[in-house]
């Protein structure tokens, strides 16, 4: 039987590697992956629909699914991340900790991006900031067409198509929230820095606080595809397992990887949290759950979704055979 050719866009990251390469072949399925970053990649599938299968953000998803993008999700996660790491300042006397941030000036790729809906969620909850007052520049459109700021929330763009490192460093604002490290962080030039220093420590008292290791990415699937081939939801589903798996194993049994410390590094990982990458709903609803409650909070979202209506029906139950 001739197996049914479909097209995946993803990053190139360890989890996604045996799909891109082929050691991993979804039962019944002929894969082209194609390995793109965002946002090229979320532009090109909420625009154009142009993968029938694409790693894509978890902020863009809940809003384009409620203003009825064609698209449902799988419960694969490839990109999770703490978000503590990804906040910095320009050092000022009147800066120093989170609640020094309110008011300000605030640097963004674009408002509706996963990182800056955790950063936000978590910097309200945790650390009581109240960002009524702040006016965010983006360098960038949001990824949602024709999303509109909520009634209080300021958007700007950052002027000339400007991107967001340079003004940083300039002085046009004084708070970044980035993905990336900034050059001037990573150099450590001079009142550059991180407004949480001691961010691993932060993360993991987060973590064992909550037990939240924060959704970036989902896996979505074209809707035209699941109504003719439901089966392919769950066959993809357990493709991303085994590739997970594979990485997994490949990890733990490195003898001599170029990072020194490897194996205690990887065996204090597990110590601490477990298995971070696992799929499914079943341990992540809660995760997801919180997500959407920081898109509401945030204006992103105009009400509150049902997360079973939001992945494929035949993975609802699905739990991975892989387990750490």
């Amino acid at each position: 039987m001739e197996k049914l050719k479909l097209t995946c866009s993803c990053s190139n990251v360890d989890r996604a590697r045996p799909l891109i390469d082929g050691t991993v072949e979804p039962d019944g399925i002929d894969l082209k992956t194609i390995v793109l970053m965002p946002p090229e990649r979320h532009d090109r599938m909420t625009r154009n629909l142009e993968f029938d299968v694409c790693e894509y953000s978890v902020a863009t998803y809940l809003p384009a699914k409620e203003r009825g993008l064609p698209i449902t999700a799988i419960p694969v996660f490839p990109h999770r991340q703490f978000r503590q790491e990804s906040i910095f300042i320009r050092e000022r006397p009147d800066l120093q900790k989170p609640k020094d941030i309110e008011g300000r000036r605030i640097g963004t790729p674009h408002y509706t991006n996963s990182a800056g809906v955790w950063a936000r969620g978590i910097l309200r909850e945790e650390c009581g900031v109240d960002f009524s007052g702040c006016t965010w520049v983006t360098e960038r459109e949001d990824e949602v067409p024709n999303w509109e700021p909520p009634p209080g929330v300021k958007v700007e763009r950052q002027p000339n198509g400007g991107t967001l490192l340079p003004a940083f460093e300039r002085g046009d604002f004084d708070v970044l929230i980035y993905p990336p490290v900034p050059p001037a962080v990573a150099q450590k030039k001079p009142g550059f820095r991180r407004l949480f220093p001691d961010y691993q420590n932060d993360e993991i008292a987060y973590f064992r606080k909550t037990n939240i290791f924060p959704i970036m990415h989902c896996v979505v699937i074209k809707d035209e595809i699941l109504e003719r081939y439901p089966w392919v939801a769950l066959s993809m589903a357990k493709a991303w397992s085994k590739a997970r798996k594979i990485v997994h194993d490949h990890l733990t049994r490195q003898r001599s990887p170029s990072l020194i410390w490897f194996a205690h590094r990887w065996a204090e990982q597990r110590e601490i949290f477990g298995d971070l990458w696992a799929y499914g709903l079943k341990g992540n609803r809660f995760i997801l759950e919180k997500e959407i409650e920081y898109c509401l909070q945030q204006g992103i979202l105009r009400k509150r979704p049902v997360v079973d209506a939001l992945f494929a029906s035949s993975t609802l139950d699905w739990e991975e055979e892989f387990r750490l």
